[in-house]
């Protein structure tokens, strides 16, 4: 895969999908919580429930976008900026 290549198209079409997918990778995506602690899903707002969607529809965007070998990589992570991280140290190192 030509790296410098796919990340220039993956982050134009990321941004195209959704401008706040692209911000979480960006800038990463932590789920809400109260007082330190996690909160449930049924007690998230509607804004707090965008965030995650957008974050979702970043991470598929990259899986999606990656061959099978690159994707093993990846598979695990639950977040777009880890993956992305992940993606970026492999191919131009730290």
């Amino acid at each position: 895969m030509n790296y410098t290549y796919w990340k220039a198209r993956i982050e134009g079409y990321i941004l195209s999908i959704d401008v706040k997918a692209w911000r979480s990778i960006e800038k990463g995506y932590e789920p809400p919580e109260v007082d330190g602690e996690p909160k449930t899903p049924d007690d998230w707002t509607t804004d707090e429930e965008k965030l995650l969607l957008a974050d979702a529809k970043g991470l598929n965007a990259i899986f999606e976008a990656v061959n099978q070998e690159h994707l093993k990589l990846i598979s695990l992570c639950r977040a777009a900026m880890e993956a992305w991280e992940i993606l970026e140290n492999f191919f131009e190192g730290n």
